[in-house]
């Protein structure tokens, strides 16, 4: 699966722990047939060059609330399921969780362009 969107403000909390993220405004139907929450492994196109990316898809229960790119659209190519979505006790755990993903997300991008 392949989508787009425009990238817009998040709450800048992964950037405090590390982790800067890039948020997708995306339309309805796209969020429609969009697989099950979880954590994904992805390939990102932003201004014509592909990244390797984590996608976290689902509610933001973890807590209550490169560059810039605001504004440019994103097209995102879902590569494969890494974990369910989970929710943490503090940013400590989150950040081990991420490095984690990023770890898991690196070994599957590398795989499907091989």
């Amino acid at each position: 699966m392949t989508f787009s969107g425009i990238v817009i403000h998040g709450s800048k909390h992964g950037r405090t722990i590390g982790y800067p993220t890039v948020n997708l405004e995306i339309a309805d139907s796209i969020k429609s047939a969009l697989p099950a929450y979880g954590v994904y492994a992805v390939g990102a196109v932003v201004r014509g060059r592909e990244y390797a990316g984590a996608l976290f898809w689902g509610k933001r229960t973890l807590f209550r609330d490169r560059g810039d790119v605001y504004g440019e659209e994103v097209s995102v190519e879902v590569i494969t399921h890494i974990r369910d979505v989970v929710v943490v006790n503090d940013s400590r755990e989150l950040k081990e969780l991420i490095s984690q993903d990023i770890q898991n997300v690196k070994k599957a991008y590398d795989l499907s362009r091989s």
